[in-house]
């Protein structure tokens, strides 16, 4: 097998190093699951899919500011390698310094990694943009620099994350690129972008966003929506089939025009919420089964052990400074104690406001150190973005 040309920490580094406005240093953190054997997101095509689950971390002045929670999964079907990506929190605590944010570019700099350095034969892209004020970082909603989007609002910002991630890849790989997005209850293109205020925007975006879905009205739900971990698709499926064979029968029957039409008055997306799903497919033409996933500079833990480790996340506090600074250090502790620590500096020093496009030609200016095992122990405005699960963050309990 032939490795590919970066590791995922390397590449994010050099790519946050210089899409990243004003001077920083940041401390990257990527966790991340042993592939496992699991129900195949389309039980269709595949019975099993190989799954794999991360949470990436930015650090800023000893201080979480940011991070992104995504679930891959890779399918074999026939000839055609997929590779599906299934974005499912994103968050922030407010602490990020004023001269620039990382979250938009944390999330195109993942992104571009599967596109550009993996790039399978198809990558399959899925977000579900629905706002809430926390995800990741308990109580960092009490921060009033954490600034949380309304629905309407974090559905235009998805939208021009993913247009703004597409328009910086190769003009090869953009010719093979189809977009959609959509949102529930709303039938026409025009109506939608009228809710997010977005309408100007229509024409010029015409080569990249198809308002709709990847699938036909007429086909079964069940046969073509793929069903994630934590998953509102998901979820809405099994909730119509139920458990008794008659319900089973009436949800194996539900066209896809049908279910949008449920999910549209259903909880997750209905009583007045503005919600939005995006899908993007790349079709490339190299195989996933040609590459090695190199997993240099990355925290690898088994699954059962990812999940107590985001759940002792969740029983840390992130607001005020003294508790997010005081839980940081302890979940790097957390850390410490289940795997190696993979330190990662990133230095960032650009113009404020200037951008560079990212390529391959970027100087790597990323510094790695790494610390052994340690036994068990004891900005203004910035938007806090946050999507998928229709849950807020769990409690502690007192």
């Amino acid at each position: 097998m032939s490795k590919q040309g970066n590791a995922l920490v390397e590449y994010l580094g050099r790519n946050l190093s210089a899409t990243v406005a004003g001077k920083h240093t940041y401390n990257l953190y990527v966790l991340s699951t042993t592939q496992v054997e699991t129900d195949s997101p389309t039980p269709h095509l595949n019975s099993t899919a190989k799954r794999r689950r991360f949470v990436v971390f930015l650090a800023e002045d000893a201080i979480f500011i940011t991070a992104l929670e995504v679930h891959e999964y890779i399918e074999d079907h026939e000839e055609n390698d997929t590779v599906s990506l299934y974005i499912s929190k994103v968050d922030t605590t407010g602490f990020s310094s004023e001269s620039g944010s990382p979250t938009k570019p944390l999330i195109a700099s993942f992104l571009k990694y599967y596109i550009e350095i993996r790039s399978p034969k198809l990558l399959k892209i899925n977000v579900f943009a629905r706002a809430q004020p926390q995800y990741l970082f308990t109580k960092s909603f009490g921060n009033p620099r954490k600034r949380v989007l309304r629905d309407s609002v974090l559905v235009k910002w998805w939208k021009n994350v993913i247009a703004e991630t597409l328009s910086t890849i190769s003009d090869r790989l953009r010719g093979k690129t189809t977009a959609w997005f959509y949102i529930p209850g709303e039938n026409s293109e025009r109506s939608a972008r009228i809710l997010i205020k977005d309408e100007n925007a229509e024409q010029q975006e015409k080569p990249l966003w198809a308002y709709g879905y990847p699938y036909d009205d007429d086909q079964a739900a069940e046969n073509v929506i793929p069903r994630f971990i934590d998953d509102a698709k998901g979820r809405i499926l099994r909730d119509v089939a139920g458990r008794d064979n008659k319900r089973k029968k009436i949800a194996g029957e539900m066209s896809v025009e049908e279910f949008w039409q449920v999910m549209a008055i259903s909880g997750e997306c209905g009583a007045g919420k503005t919600t939005g799903f995006f899908w993007v497919e790349i079709t490339n033409g190299r195989s996933e089964r040609d590459s090695e996933w190199i997993t240099d500079g990355m925290l690898v833990i088994d699954d059962t052990e990812f999940s107590r480790v985001v759940d002792e996340l969740l029983d840390l506090d992130f607001w005020p400074r003294e508790k997010a600074i005081e839980s940081t250090q302890k979940f790097i502790e957390i850390l410490g104690s289940k795997c190696e620590i993979q330190e990662v500096k990133i230095e960032v020093d650009n113009q404020l406001n200037q951008f560079k496009k990212i390529d391959n030609r970027v100087v790597n200016n990323l510094q790695t150190s790494v610390k052994r095992k340690n036994p068990p122990s004891e900005k203004d405005g910035e938007a806090s973005v946050n999507v998928l699960s229709p849950s807020l963050v769990k409690r502690k309990t007192k």
